[in-house]
């Protein structure tokens, strides 16, 4: 397993909206469980389930 802190999901802009929308939202939820900031940013380009992971180097993770 790897150790990445300073998470960063980009999404399409619709999951944009659902996972920061609320109190608390899924993104706080993800966030307060896995102890570490999380960022979620659109991006429209994006397929609907298309998305990324990135680290705090805004460098691309591979699953």
């Amino acid at each position: 397993m790897q150790k990445h802190s300073g998470l960063t999901i980009q999404v399409h802009p619709i999951l944009h909206a659902y996972l920061t929308s609320g109190f608390p939202s899924k993104r706080m939820k993800w966030s307060w469980k896995m102890k570490q900031k999380i960022r979620v940013r659109a991006n429209s380009n994006y397929h609907l389930t298309e998305f990324r992971f990135f680290d705090k180097h805004e460098e691309e993770i591979k699953l």
